[in-house]
């Protein structure tokens, strides 16, 4: 009867340390949902501006290009 007792005992030892370790992991797990979607959102948001940087070099571009074609069709 006293080594039911202590076993049982154990086992809710195990469980409880268990059940600890698995609430740490949830934990670490929901940290680091947040800290790659951080990381995410960080490197949506440069490529976002990069291409606003090529778009307006392309306009800046086009804009040139225009202003040529005038110039040449005013020279003709």
């Amino acid at each position: 009867e006293r080594i039911t007792i202590e076993l049982t005992e154990e086992k809710r030892a195990i469980v409880a340390s268990f059940q600890a370790r698995i609430e740490q992991l949830e934990q670490l797990v929901e940290a680091m949902r947040f800290t790659d979607r951080d990381e995410l959102v960080n490197t949506i948001d440069v490529w976002k501006r990069a291409y606003e940087r090529i778009c307006i070099a392309r306009d800046e571009m086009e804009e040139d290009f225009q202003s040529q074609l005038v110039m040449k069709d005013k020279q003709l």
